[in-house]
């Protein structure tokens, strides 16, 4: 029900002329990685039906897993992981992350209403977080 990282994958294919389906790869993990506390069964049940992890005891292991699963496939078929990886975006400076924070919290004209999880100054750790972090390989 979270569609957050849907509206930042737009936000980044407009800012930087990248696919749709690169921006997208190029984030999810570490979107993931921020939010599936929220809905840890969830993730655990995507964990298991899509990406075959065997049951786990622990929704929190089966999840990361699960995860961990999904960046190895992106990178798999060649997608990038992360804002480092995308050569289309590579790692920004402090200015533009906070403009594509504010694109992804703040509503306009014709845009959805933003997730709980996009509030500016959440959002901005998250970003500024994820072009330095590496996703496991």
């Amino acid at each position: 029900k979270d569609f957050a990282v849907h509206q930042l994958g737009h936000e980044l294919s407009a800012m930087f002329d990248t696919a749709h389906g690169a921006s997208l790869a190029t984030v999810w993990g570490s979107w993931a990685k921020t939010v599936y506390q929220q809905n840890r069964p969830a993730f655990a049940r995507f964990a298991e039906n899509v990406m075959g992890v065997i049951a786990e005891a622990d929704d929190t292991k089966a999840a990361l897993s699960g995860i961990d699963k999904t960046v190895a496939f992106f990178r798999s078929i060649g997608m990038p992981a992360s804002l480092e990886e995308n050569k289309d975006i590579g790692v920004q400076d402090d200015g533009i992350l906070r403009d594509l924070a504010y694109r992804c919290t703040y509503t306009a004209p014709g845009r959805l209403e933003p997730s709980s999880f996009w509030e500016k100054k959440r959002f901005t750790r998250f970003i500024k977080q994820q072009t330095t972090q590496k996703n496991s390989k």
